[in-house]
C-alpha cells in the first residue's frame, strides 16, 4: 500500500498502476473489484469494503451474502493475495532495513568517540548510558508484584484457633525461607 494515502486514492493508484505496467500475474479487474481488494486488504470488513467500493444491496442479510460472494470470486481472491504478498514484502524489507544492536551500539560508540573532542554534558553522558543500558537489557523489566492478602479465617473453638495459628506460622515460616 502507498502511504498517506486514503484506502480508495490507494485503489485507483493500483488500477492505474496495474493498467499501465500490466506485469500483474492476476487478469484486469473492474476499478470497484480493485476497490473492494484493495479495502478488504487494508483492514476493512468484507461489508465495509463492498459498500466503500460502491456496491449495492437491498438488505444487511443480503449485503454480507454479496461482500462474499465478491471475495470469493477467483480473480479478487487473487488480487487480495498479491496485495498481501506485497505488503508483506515490504514488511520483510522493513524490519530487515533495522539496524541490529551490535550495529547501533558501534554507531553510537563512534559518535561518542567523535564527540570526546568536544565537551559533553552531564545529561548527554547519562543518557548514552541508559541507551547501551537498555540494549543491553540492564534492566529489570518484569514487574515486582506484592501480595498483600489478608485472610480471615472464623474459628469455633480454641483447637481449632490452635491449629489454624500453627498452620498460619508455618506458612510464613516457608514463605521467609523461600525468599532467601
Amino acid at each position: 500500500m502507498m502511504r498517506g494515502l486514503p484506502l480508495k486514492e490507494q485503489a485507483k493508484a493500483n488500477l492505474a498502476k496495474a493498467r499501465s505496467m500490466r506485469k500483474t500475474s492476476v487478469p484486469m479487474l473492474n476499478h470497484r473489484q480493485e476497490l473492494f481488494a484493495t479495502l478488504v486488504v487494508g483492514g476493512q470488513t468484507r461489508r465495509e469494503a463492498y459498500i466503500s467500493a460502491g456496491y449495492h444491496c437491498n438488505n444487511s442479510q443480503t449485503l454480507s451474502v454479496c461482500a462474499s460472494n465478491l471475495a470469493r470470486h477467483p480473480l479478487v481472491m487473487a488480487r487480495m493475495k498479491e496485495l498481501r504478498d506485497l505488503q508483506a514484502e515490504r514488511v520483510i524489507a522493513q524490519v530487515t532495513g533495522i539496524a541490529e544492536v551490535q550495529e547501533r551500539k558501534q554507531a553510537m560508540t563512534s559518535k561518542l568517540r567523535a564527540a570526546a573532542e568536544t565537551p559533553l554534558t552531564h545529561r548527554d553522558q547519562i543518557a548514552a548510558v541508559h541507551e547501551l543500558n537498555l540494549m543491553e537489557r540492564v534492566y529489570d523489566e518484569r514487574p515486582t508484584i506484592t501480595d498483600n492478602r489478608t485472610i480471615n479465617i472464623i474459628v469455633s473453638s480454641e483447637k481449632a484457633k490452635e491449629l489454624t495459628n500453627n498452620i498460619a506460622n508455618r506458612l510464613l515460616e516457608l514463605g521467609s525461607n523461600d525468599e532467601e
